[in-house]
C-alpha cells in the first residue's frame, strides 16, 4: 500500500490516485487533469480567450480542442479535407478532443474507427477519392486508415506533452 508522506508532492499523489484508479475512472479522470492544465498552462497563447471572456460551456469546448488541435503534428489521410479537417474531426469526437488526447490510449483504436467514419462522410461530401477509388478493398483501406489513424493519436497525444514541457510553468 501507498503511504503518503511528509514529502508527498501534488504530482506524486496524482500518480498514486492514476495508480489505484481502474481503468474506468483513468479514462475519466485524465480529462479532466488535462482541461484543468490547459486551462491553466495554454498550449498556444495566441489562441488564449479574451480578459473579459468566460470560458465556459461551448466555448469552453471550443477553445480547448483549438489549443490541441494545434498541436496535431502528424501527416494523415486528413489532411486531404483541408481545411474541413477540424470539423470532421469534430463530428468524430464531439464530446471534445481532450477525451481522445487525454484518455492514456485505452481506447486509441475505437477512437481511430470513429475518425475513419467521420473521414469518409467529409470525403464523400467534396467528392475526394479514397483509397478504395484505387482498387484497395474496403477492408484493407479500414486497416491501413486505422494504423494511420491511432498513430496520428498517440503523436498527437506527445506532441500536447511536448510541448507543455517546453512552456515555462507559471
Amino acid at each position: 500500500m501507498l503511504e503518503p508522506t511528509a514529502d508527498s508532492t501534488g504530482a506524486e499523489l496524482l500518480v498514486r490516485l492514476c495508480g489505484l484508479a481502474d481503468k474506468s475512472a483513468r479514462c475519466a479522470l485524465l480529462p479532466v487533469v488535462g482541461c484543468r492544465l490547459l486551462l491553466s498552462r495554454p498550449l498556444d497563447s495566441d489562441l488564449q480567450p479574451s480578459a473579459n471572456e468566460d470560458v465556459s460551456g461551448d466555448i469552453q469546448s471550443n477553445w480547448i480542442d483549438g489549443q490541441l488541435y494545434h498541436c496535431l503534428p502528424c501527416q494523415s489521410e486528413l489532411e486531404s479535407l483541408g481545411d474541413a479537417q477540424f470539423s470532421a474531426m469534430q463530428s468524430s469526437w464531439p464530446e471534445g478532443f481532450q477525451w481522445v488526447v487525454f484518455d492514456g490510449g485505452e481506447e486509441d483504436e475505437s477512437h481511430a474507427r470513429g475518425l475513419i467514419e467521420s473521414y469518409l462522410e467529409w470525403a464523400d461530401r467534396f467528392t475526394l477519392p479514397i483509397m478504395t477509388d484505387f482498387d484497395v478493398k474496403q477492408e484493407e483501406m479500414d486497416e491501413q486508415l486505422t494504423e494511420e489513424f491511432v498513430r496520428m493519436i498517440r503523436g498527437w497525444r506527445e506532441a500536447v506533452i511536448s510541448r507543455w514541457s517546453k512552456i515555462s510553468k507559471p
